[in-house]
């Protein structure tokens, strides 16, 4: 996919470049065209890949743990390894002699390869501030984890989801606005909301008749609500550091 090679492109390219541009090239990416689980020619994964911008380039340091959070949200893995292959090399010289500072990232995941790295760290402190990112790194991966995580779907089936929404014919369930009536599928509501469930298996009326009243409501933004569970209508985003990955 031309969008995750693109991706990779400018993440090699943020290992040295001083510039913030790549950051905003980044963020204008279509998150739901890249495939997160993705390696490069090189064999590493996308979070490996981030990892390395972060130990090179200390000025867009904030950028990319944001980045590496958004990364996650959209389902990038902190656990896919790298392949047994992987045959870049990233390298820290310790001193003018020459002696390096090395960590091969063949088979290793996101995580693995911080800590690697930690350990490499830790017997030097000339090191401490790429040790003190790694932590933040790490920080990052937890945080991230916890959110929910952006899966593609395949057209096909949200069509298919789209035909089942607008299947009058099918409904069971009235909703009375303030401007007129709606139908929709009344277990579609119910697997979305506790209280419609509620509502809806209870001896009033709205069970009895499995009719709901919401005439503070338009026509137009009850229908605005019902496609929202059902075809997960939402609005096309960029890969944007500013906010978190839409719930």
């Amino acid at each position: 996919m031309a969008q995750t090679e693109l991706l990779f492109a400018l993440l090699t390219t943020g290992e040295c470049c001083e510039a913030n541009d790549w950051i905003k090239a980044l963020k204008r990416l279509h998150p739901e065209r890249i495939d997160w689980s993705s390696r490069n020619d090189d064999g590493l994964t996308i979070l490996v890949q981030c990892v390395i911008v972060l130990l090179r380039n200390s000025s867009c340091e904030q950028e990319m743990l944001n980045m590496i959070e958004h990364f996650i949200s959209y389902g990038a893995s902190i656990t896919q390894k790298c392949t047994a292959e992987a045959s870049a090399t990233f390298v820290f010289y310790k001193d003018s002699d020459g002696d390096e500072l090395l960590v091969k990232p063949s088979g290793l995941s996101a995580i693995s390869y911080v800590q690697a790295w930690a350990r490499e760290f830790d017997v030097d402190t000339r090191f401490s501030d790429e040790s003190k990112r790694l932590a933040k790194a790490l920080n990052c991966f937890a945080g991230a984890e916890t959110q929910h995580v952006r899966v593609p779907v395949y057209e096909g089936i949200i069509e298919l989801w789209e035909k089942f929404l607008t299947a009058e014919s099918a409904h069971d369930l009235t909703i009375e606005a303030a401007d007129g009536l709606v139908t929709a599928h009344a277990q579609m509501l119910k697997e979305a909301s506790a209280v419609v469930t509620a509502m809806l298996a209870s001896p009033m009326k709205e069970g009895q008749l499995q009719r709901i009243q919401v005439k503070d409501v338009a026509k137009r933004e009850v229908s605005l609500f019902l496609e929202m569970p059902s075809c997960s209508a939402v609005a096309p985003v960029n890969i944007d550091s500013s906010r978190k990955a839409p719930i």
